[in-house]
This record gives C-alpha cells, sequence and structure tokens, in this order.
C-alpha cells in the first residue's frame, strides 16, 4: 500500500527502537543516504501514527470472527441504557442539580 510506483516487488518490514530521539522523517533522510536507498523505495512510519494503530488493529480483528449486532438486543449490544432514555436524562437533571458551580469574580 505505501509503493505505489512498485509492482511485484519484495517488502520487507523492519521493527526499530533507537535510544536517541528522531523524527521519522529525519531517521529516512539518514538510512536513504547512508544506504542509498531510492526515496520510492522506503517508507519509515512512527509506531504511534495513528495510521499504525489503525492497521494494527485491522490486522489483528482480521483474524478475529466477526460479530454481527443485528440479531443481537439493541440495548445490550451497545449500551444504550447508559447513553440516552428517559433514565440517564433524569439523572443528569439530578446531577446538574446538585453541582455548586462557582463563578470567578472581577476584581477592580
Amino acid at each position: 500500500m505505501d509503493f505505489q510506483t512498485l509492482q511485484n516487488a519484495e517488502v520487507f518490514i523492519m521493527d526499530t527502537e533507537l535510544s536517541y530521539p528522531v523524527t521519522a522523517h529525519q531517521l529516512y533522510e539518514y538510512i536513504s543516504q547512508t544506504v542509498g536507498v531510492p526515496a520510492s523505495h522506503l517508507v519509515i512510519i512512527n509506531s504511534d501514527h495513528p495510521e499504525e494503530i489503525a492497521r494494527e488493529e485491522a490486522a489483528k480483528a482480521e483474524g478475529e470472527e466477526y460479530e454481527t449486532l443485528l440479531d443481537s438486543d439493541y440495548k445490550d449490544a451497545n449500551n444504550a441504557k447508559d447513553n440516552f432514555g428517559d433514565e440517564y436524562n433524569q439523572n443528569m437533571l439530578k446531577s446538574l442539580e446538585t453541582r455548586k458551580y462557582e463563578f470567578a469574580s472581577k476584581e477592580d
């Protein structure tokens, strides 16, 4: 997916942990220049990057069996009781009534 210009090429994935702080761009430039790998053949992805996290979760979910919510009880499946409805509204209003609010005063 990261190599749109290449076709039928082998891909090597390496996990690396560094003992000093570096950005993905700095590491990309260093490896590209030091090893001589063309820029189009190299991708550096931080493990904390949102796309990488989503990719990891998708890979884990691939192996699990998908369970549909169509046949399940809607309230149990989504904790609807905790998020909306008459009981939720009453509890919210009670909590608002019992709260004490403090406002900053403007000192002259």
